[in-house]
């Protein structure tokens, strides 16, 4: 889908048409919902910028569990998360469990793009597995910048251990660029029967800020109440959501901003006896003042299409460029589409002299019946066209094409299509295009 550039003056309107089709095979259907989003939606971490150097920095190591009992022989799930802000890619990973605690067998860590890391079997009492994958000539990670990937250890737990379970764990890039390369830490088991597991938002989810999210867990043992955790970069921090809450596997919390695609929500016993986070990150958005888009969902059937309206606002708007993403989630393999909108918000000059912007002063009467008069102004002489359009984007009737002089102009439409007959009652668009300008208002006809 083509980007969409507007130009307004400050405390103007404006609208643009941006068209979803359903190109699929006979017979499917492609639901779709529309969202505006603040920043670009594979945009990284908030604030990421690119860099010369590369690094892992950023990236984490979890585990589902967070408690253990002794001589148990369990399945530990764990999960890699490239956070780098400058592209480095994940070549290694290693886990070294404590003497009598007993590695099993390790299955490779899935969900790089460009492959597996693969284990290395390491086995037995205490044992240290690494992990290793690399991709191309230049021997590149295979787990990409905002990528997890997912791996399991089974392992036998000795009936004598007690205590924490320490399991020290090592992420090592592909080693381009500055530091670090190489990332250490470890993760805590907790002995005995607390345990907390959370089960939403788990990984891939899509929320807008200030959303009331549901946020959903399982529980086992004598954790009375529990406090809720969100990171917006991947783990590397932490901010309290709510604190104190009782432990029934369910609450709902209001998800605030900055946006970021890099957030985890992290479900905590606050004595320290149980904690786990989502297994992946999800994304937070925020929705741009200045643009609306209706309809914001629907379904279409194959051949079907729908034009989708973005009503805009320059209303307390500072001159200058915005720019917002319009984001098609469906049901199409691909998933997604991303339109760019930007607008430029010129001052409005209009009434100093010698100094004019292109500006739509908009149309009066509107509502209307049978004509209304639709007045604009233009900073230099430019050739110019003036449509009548539907809803759907297409032209109902050419009022003016030519070139007019700088200054205020306008034109009278008296309700009728190209062919002279009278319009349906409705909303219409009015569509001016002069030079590099363009500008759309709404009017409704009246009957």
């Amino acid at each position: 889908m083509p980007a969409v550039s507007h130009t307004l003056v400050v405390g103007s309107l404006g609208q643009e048409i941006v068209r979803l089709t359903n190109t699929g095979e006979a017979g499917s259907l492609l639901a779709y919902e529309a969202q505006l989003w603040t920043t670009h939606p594979d945009s990284g971490l908030t604030g990421k910028s690119p860099a010369a150097d590369k690094s892992v920095a950023g990236s984490s190591l979890t585990c589902t569990s967070s408690s253990y009992l002794p001589g148990q022989l369990v399945n530990l799930d764990f999960a890699a998360f490239n956070g780098s802000d400058d592209d480095e890619w994940l070549t290694d990973l290693s886990l070294e469990f404590p003497v009598g605690v007993s590695v099993l067998v390790s299955s490779p860590f899935v969900g790089g793009s460009l492959g597996n890391l693969v284990s290395d079997n390491g086995a037995g009492d205490g044992a240290l597995v690494s992990w290793h994958g690399v991709y191309g000539a230049q021997n590149y990670g295979v787990v990409r910048d905002g990528e997890t990937a997912y791996g399991t250890v089974q392992v036998l737990i000795g009936p004598g251990f007690a205590g924490d379970l320490s399991i020290a764990w090592m992420l090592g890039g592909d080693g381009f660029g500055g530091t670090p390369h190489q990332l250490l830490g470890t993760i805590t088991l907790a002995e005995g029967n607390p345990m907390l597991a959370l089960q939403s938002p788990n990984g891939g989810e899509v929320h807008a800020a200030g959303d009331s999210l549901s946020v959903t867990w399982s529980t086992g043992g004598s954790v009375p109440v529990v406090d809720l955790e969100l990171s917006r970069d991947a783990g590397l921090s932490w901010n309290v959501l709510q604190s104190g809450l009782a432990n029934n596997g369910y609450h709902r919390v209001l998800l605030p901003g900055p946006p970021s695609n890099a957030c985890l929500i992290r479900i905590v016993d606050p004595v320290g006896a149980a904690a786990d986070t989502s297994d992946g990150t999800f994304h937070v958005f925020e929705t741009p003042p200045w643009v609306v888009a209706a309809p914001d969902s629907g379904g279409l059937f194959d051949t079907e299409y729908v034009d989708l309206v973005l009503d805009l606002d320059t209303t307390g708007l500072l001159p200058g460029l915005y720019k917002a993403w319009l984001v098609l989630q469906h049901t199409a393999p691909d998933s997604r589409a991303v339109v760019p909108i930007s607008l430029m918000v010129d001052p409005d000059l209009s009434a100093v002299g010698g100094q004019r912007l292109f500006a739509l002063h908009g149309a009066y009467p509107n509502p209307f019946n049978p004509r209304t008069n639709i007045a604009f102004e233009l900073p230099r002489a430019a050739e110019t066209t003036v449509d009548i359009l539907d809803v759907r984007g297409r032209r109902v009737r050419r009022l003016f094409q030519g070139k007019l002089q700088a200054g205020a102009h306008a034109r009278m439409w008296d309700g009728r299509d190209a062919g002279g007959r009278s319009a349906g009652a409705g909303v219409y668009l009015v569509r001016i295009i002069a030079g590099e300008h363009t500008g759309t208002l709404k009017v409704l006809l009246a009957k």
